[in-house]
């Protein structure tokens, strides 16, 4: 990820501008994947390259990928594919670095509280952006774009509780 795709996620996450700023990179999308599946291994704690932490990771990466998938099919948007994706994953990508962040300021008492108040800020920020990006992708109204990312967010839950479930039972 270079410093200028580094701006463009910024751009979108601040709400400024759509994941058409984004280059259609394959390759750069292979990238953006490994990472996000990265981040998810690393911040599963110690037991991070255990089999259901690593099936975990290419679990949720391969959700976003399809969740986006199938709205822009239904939406015939299919040629906003790669650029979708490179956005949404960018910014969890970088959500994800700040919650990890939040995280480590948590183990501080004095701060536990306030960090609690962050976190629900950083939840809504991450829905705000996800509209954000599906309005964009989809020429949705934001209310519409809000209603996916809540969507988005409970399924993509979902499926990482049954995955964390089902790797339990073996």
């Amino acid at each position: 990820m270079s410093f200028g795709q580094l701006k463009q996620i910024w751009s979108i996450m601040r709400l400024r501008n759509g994941p058409q700023v984004l280059p259609y990179s394959y390759g750069l999308l292979l990238v953006f994947m490994a990472i996000h599946m990265l981040i998810d291994i690393v911040f599963s704690g110690r037991e991070a390259l255990q089999w259901p932490n690593l099936l975990g990771s290419v679990v949720n990466t391969l959700f976003t990928a399809g969740f986006v998938y199938v709205l822009l099919q239904w939406a015939r948007k299919m040629q906003r594919l790669v650029q979708t994706l490179l956005a949404l994953l960018g910014v969890e990508i970088l959500i994800g670095l700040i919650g990890a962040v939040m995280l480590l300021l948590y183990k501080i008492p004095a701060l536990s509280a306030l960090v609690s108040l962050m976190w629900l800020g950083l939840v809504v920020w991450n829905v705000m952006i996800a509209a954000h990006i599906f309005r964009h992708a989809l020429d949705i109204r934001m209310l519409w774009g809000i209603a996916l990312s809540i969507l988005y967010i409970v399924l993509a839950y979902n499926v990482m509780v049954a995955v964390a479930a089902l790797s339990e039972m073996t």
